[in-house]
C-alpha cells in the first residue's frame, strides 16, 4: 500500500508509547515487578483542609429523557444558559459517587469491599481501575452569588472547595485559541495520572486518557437532556492553567476546559495570582515513572495553537476475506431514561451466564451503534466527525448467528473466521475476572493510533483514548438499557488480536494499522447474584 507524505509513520515518545502498551504481550511494559501498595491507596477526590466549602444535595435528580433521545436523536437546537444548580447536578449526575458495592463479584479486592480503608464505590461514569483520576475545577467570575475565583469539585461529597477569591477567568481565557461568545465562567478538568500509575505504574498514560473520554461523554449526554451547551476543549495552553492552578504538571495536568455561558454580562477580571492552598494527601508515597512522565510532557507541550484538523479517514483493511454479510435488524430502542443509565451502569465481572439464553441481534446492533456514536466527535469543540474508533465481534451466543470473528460497519456484520473462540479469548485475556465461556460476545474497539498521531501530533494520542473512553460509556448505557451485563477491559493480549483479525502486525510500522485496544465482554446476566447495592445521598 502506498502512502503519502502526510501519513509517513512519525515516531515520537507517544507513538512509541503505545505501540509498547499494545504489544506487551511480546514486550512487557516496565517494571515488571511492581506491586500495588493498597494501604498506600490515594483518595477517589481531593480534600483541602481548612478551606470554605459550598455543599450541594446529591441524590439521583429527576429526568424523563431517555439514552435513545439524547445518544441517537442528536443535540438540542437551542441551548439555555447555565445557573449554579443545573451545573451541579450535570457533575454529579455523571461522575458523583453515588454508590458503595458490596455484591459478591469476581474481580480483585472483593474480600475487602466491607473494610473501611477499602471500599468499593461506584459511579455514572466508567473509569480505568475505578481510581478516578479526573478532577474538577471551577474558575468562576461570580455568578450565582458564589464568590468568584476557583473552586474544586469535590465529587465524593458533591461540594465545591474554594481555592481563590478574585476573578481570574481572563488567565483561562487566553489559554484557549479562539475566542468563546457568552462564556463567562469556565470548568477545567486534569487528570492526576499518579493516582492511576499508583496501581497500573507506566499503564496510567493509556488508561487515564480514556477517563477523559468516559466522563466527557457522560456530561455531553446529560446536558443535552438539559438543553446545556458542554463542549470540551482539549486544545489549549496546557502549562498555563497547570501555573494558575499550582500543580505539578507530570503529576497532574489541565487536559480539557469547558466554557459555560451563565447567561450573564461578561465581568470584568483583573486578579493575577495562583492557587495557594495545598492539597491534603492521603498517600504518603506519589509513584512517579520516567515513562510517565516523558509521554504527558509530549502531549502537554503539543497543544498550542488551533486543534489540526484530521483530514481524511484511515483505511479499513484485514487480510481475511468476507465469508458471509449479515444485515443485522433494527437495533433495539434505548427507551430507559438517561438517569437510570447512568444509576445502574456497572461492569459485569463473572456474572454473565449462556444459561440465560442467547443475546438478540437486535441488542447486539443497538450496542454497537451507541459505540460507534463516539465518531461524531462526541462534542469536543473542534473535533469533526471521523472514524477513529472501529468495532469487531468475537460471537459466543447471538441468536441467528454463527460463532467466529465479525467486522461491524454500517449495519452489517462480516463474518471473517468462523468458529469457537472461547479458548481464544481466555488464553489471551491476563486476569481471572471473566469467564469467556459465559459470554455472549465480545465487542472489540479498535483504533488507528499511528494514523491520528500522524495528522494532530503526539497529543493525537490523547484525542485517540478520549474517543475509545466515549464509545466504551455509550456501549455500558446501552446494555444498562438493555437491561444487560457488560464489562470493559483492557487487560489483554492486543497483539493477538490484531493478529486474530490480520489489521496490524508488530513489527509493522504502517500508520493505517488498525489495533484492537479494548474489549468488551456483554450478555445476559446470572440471575441468583448475591447482592447489596447501597446507594448513597448528600444532605
Amino acid at each position: 500500500m502506498t502512502t503519502d507524505s502526510k501519513d509517513v509513520f512519525m515516531p515520537s515518545a507517544a507513538s512509541a508509547y503505545i505501540r509498547n502498551v499494545l504489544c506487551r504481550a511480546q514486550i512487557p511494559l516496565e517494571p515488571e515487578n511492581h506491586k500495588t501498595n493498597w494501604e498506600d491507596k490515594p483518595r477517589t477526590h481531593k480534600v483541602y483542609s481548612g478551606a470554605k466549602t459550598v455543599r450541594f444535595h446529591g441524590g439521583f435528580p429527576t429526568n424523563d429523557m431517555t439514552l435513545e433521545q439524547v445518544l441517537m436523536d442528536g443535540k438540542a437546537a437551542e441551548f439555555r444558559p447555565y445557573d449554579l444548580d443545573s451545573l451541579i447536578e450535570l457533575l454529579w449526575a455523571a461522575y458523583g459517587i453515588k454508590l458503595r458495592k458490596l455484591h459478591i463479584y469476581r474481580n480483585e479486592g472483593v474480600s475487602h469491599i466491607h473494610e473501611y480503608l477499602r471500599p468499593v464505590w461506584g459511579r455514572g461514569a466508567s473509569g480505568g481501575g475505578s481510581l478516578y483520576s479526573l478532577e474538577v475545577y471551577l474558575v468562576c467570575a461570580g455568578e450565582q452569588g458564589l464568590v468568584p475565583g476557583i473552586y474544586n469539585w469535590n465529587s465524593n461529597r458533591n461540594e465545591l472547595q474554594r481555592l481563590v477569591v478574585g476573578n481570574v477567568t481572563d488567565r483561562v481565557r487566553q489559554t484557549l485559541p479562539d475566542p468563546v461568545e457568552g462564556a463567562s465562567s469556565f470548568l477545567i478538568m486534569t487528570v492526576k495520572i499518579w493516582k492511576n500509575s499508583f496501581k497500573y505504574s507506566t499503564f496510567a498514560p493509556h488508561v487515564t486518557a480514556t477517563d477523559i473520554g468516559t466522563a466527557c461523554s457522560s456530561w455531553v449526554l446529560w446536558a443535552r437532556s438539559r438543553g446545556l451547551d458542554f463542549k470540551p476543549q482539549l486544545w489549549f495552553d496546557e502549562p498555563a492553567l497547570n501555573e494558575l492552578l499550582s500543580l505539578d504538571p507530570d503529576l497532574e495536568s489541565a487536559v480539557a476546559v469547558v466554557p459555560l455561558n451563565f447567561g450573564a454580562d461578561r465581568i470584568s477580571a483583573g486578579w493575577t495570582g495562583n492557587v495557594q492552598r495545598e492539597e491534603s494527601e492521603r498517600s504518603v508515597n506519589l509513584l512517579r515513572w520516567d515513562r510517565n512522565e516523558l509521554v504527558v510532557r509530549e502531549m502537554r507541550e503539543a497543544g498550542q495553537g488551533t486543534m489540526p484538523v484530521a483530514h481524511n479517514s484511515p483505511s479499513r483493511k484485514s487480510g481475511h476475506q468476507v465469508l458471509e454479510t449479515i444485515d443485522l435488524p433494527a437495533p433495539t430502542p434505548l427507551d430507559m431514561p438517561l438517569v437510570d443509565t447512568l444509576r445502574t451502569r456497572r461492569s459485569t465481572f463473572g456474572m454473565l451466564s449462556n444459561s440465560v439464553g442467547p443475546m438478540t441481534q437486535q441488542d447486539l446492533h443497538a450496542m454497537l451503534l451507541a459505540g460507534l456514536r463516539a465518531n461524531e466527535g462526541v462534542d469536543f469543540a473542534g473535533l469533526a466527525p471521523h472514524e477513529t474508533i472501529g468495532a469487531w465481534v468475537l460471537v459466543n451466543n447471538v441468536e441467528g448467528l454463527k460463532p467466529g470473528a465479525y467486522r461491524y460497519h454500517d449495519g452489517k456484520l462480516e463474518l471473517m473466521l468462523e468458529g469457537t473462540l472461547y479458548d481464544f479469548q481466555q488464553r489471551t485475556y491476563y486476569l481471572k475476572n471473566y469467564d469467556f465461556g459465559s459470554t455472549a460476545a465480545v465487542i472489540t474497539l479498535t483504533g488507528w493510533p499511528d494514523h491520528l498521531m500522524n495528522q494532530m501530533g503526539p497529543r493525537g494520542l490523547r484525542v485517540q483514548d478520549a474517543l475509545l473512553g466515549a464509545a466504551c460509556q455509550y456501549i455500558y448505557l446501552a446494555a444498562a438499557s438493555l437491561k444487560l451485563g457488560c464489562g470493559a477491559a483492557l487487560g489483554f493480549a492486543y497483539d493477538a488480536y490484531a493478529e486474530l483479525f490480520d489489521t496490524a502486525r508488530v513489527e509493522s510500522k504502517d500508520p493505517e494499522d488498525e489495533w484492537p485496544m479494548l474489549i468488551m465482554a456483554v450478555g445476559p446476566e446470572q440471575l441468583d447474584i448475591a447482592e447489596v447495592q447501597m446507594e448513597l445521598e448528600s444532605a
